[in-house]
């Protein structure tokens, strides 16, 4: 309505938007969801209704998709979430967000703005949010930390008014026995860096490239790419997939552990289960793509494939474990999800 600026044909118990990420609290009894509408979202999982929803960004920008979090997650006592991500700015153009929410009516406790936010993790002391953010580039992403209480920048590296210098961060995790975080990156580095501090302590590359793969056919060097990937919940392990592998790395060696034949050559979406056991997979989407929307679970130690579940909707783009990794959370391009018992 040009009056007064409100949708039409639009509540905010309904997404219409595809859904940009999900976690679950730590009793297994809640979602909270982020949506490309604009709205972050609590739900009742076991009514599957809406418990509160609270909108991010007044306006849907231009790009339609600008307005969601790339990173939700429920505080270790559940009375907060934590939601990182992108919405338009057009005053001073710091298209990032950080905001500090109660997890009983989706109340804004504490709002920041930053430069655009394209992964994070929460602290384990639920004090700090270690954010990754980027313009856009390849190669221009830096690691920030903010202060939950107060939304200041504790340290960017590099700093702010440097030119980013990583490559796309696919995942992050701090460690809680080292509190190192560790960035797994899109050009194959991983990065661990002192989480207080960003000061780097090592790094190591997931080499999964054969002899005959290294160089392209003009004699250039190829790098490693790291199309997704996910980190077990005690940090040891790195699950990634490129091309049509999935790939399972030692974090402390930089050894390769194990290599997955998956059916889909165009890479693949994939969660790990808290429990450590489990791949959820779900085929990458591209146009015109020919793979599957098969969801399939392998064991992380053998690889063998243990379970398949069929989605009614289109192919899953959001992979979430529930806390037990007896459920699995599957979030569609429609907004819709399915959640599926696992018994593999």
């Amino acid at each position: 309505e040009v009056q007064s600026g409100n949708r039409l044909h639009h509540q905010s118990d309904m997404p219409i938007g595809w859904m940009a990420t999900a976690a679950w609290s730590a009793g297994g009894d809640r979602i909270v969801t982020s949506h490309g509408d604009g709205y972050l979202r609590g739900w009742d999982v076991e009514t599957g209704g809406v418990i509160w929803s609270r909108e991010l960004a007044p306006v849907v920008s231009r790009s339609g998709w600008n307005a969601a979090a790339c990173y939700v997650k429920f505080t270790s006592n559940g009375r907060s979430v934590v939601a990182a991500g992108r919405r338009d700015d057009p005053v001073e153009y710091r298209n990032g967000f950080v905001l500090v929410c109660d997890a009983e009516d989706g109340e804004i406790v504490m709002t920041t703005g930053s430069r655009e936010i394209r992964n994070a993790v929460l602290s384990p002391d639920n004090e700090r949010l270690i954010v990754a953010t980027s313009n856009g580039s390849a190669d221009d992403t830096r690691f920030a930390s903010v202060q939950l209480d107060t939304g200041a920048v504790l340290f960017s590296v590099p700093p702010e008014f440097v030119k980013g210098a990583f490559h796309s961060c696919e995942a992050m995790f701090i460690r809680p026995d080292t509190r190192v975080l560790e960035a797994a990156l899109g050009d194959g580095q991983v990065v661990g860096l002192d989480s207080l501090t960003g000061e780097e302590q090592h790094r190591f590359t997931a080499d999964w490239l054969e002899e005959g793969q290294r160089f392209t056919a003009r004699g250039r060097p190829k790098q490693p790419r790291m199309w997704e990937a996910d980190f077990s919940a005690d940090g040891k392990t790195l699950v990634s997939s490129a091309n049509e592998y999935v790939y399972v790395w030692d974090v402390e060696t930089g050894v390769m552990r194990l290599r997955v034949r998956h059916p889909h050559d165009h890479g693949c979406r994939l969660a790990v289960s808290p429990n450590g056991k489990w791949i959820a997979t779900s085929d990458l989407l591209y146009s015109n793509d020919y793979g599957t929307n098969t969801i399939r679970l392998y064991d992380i130690e053998t690889g063998h494939e243990v379970m398949q579940v069929e989605p009614d909707d289109k192919r899953a783009i959001v992979l979430s474990f529930s806390p037990d990794s007896k459920k699995l959370l599957a979030g569609y391009d429609r907004g819709s999800a399915d959640i599926w018992n696992i018994n593999p």
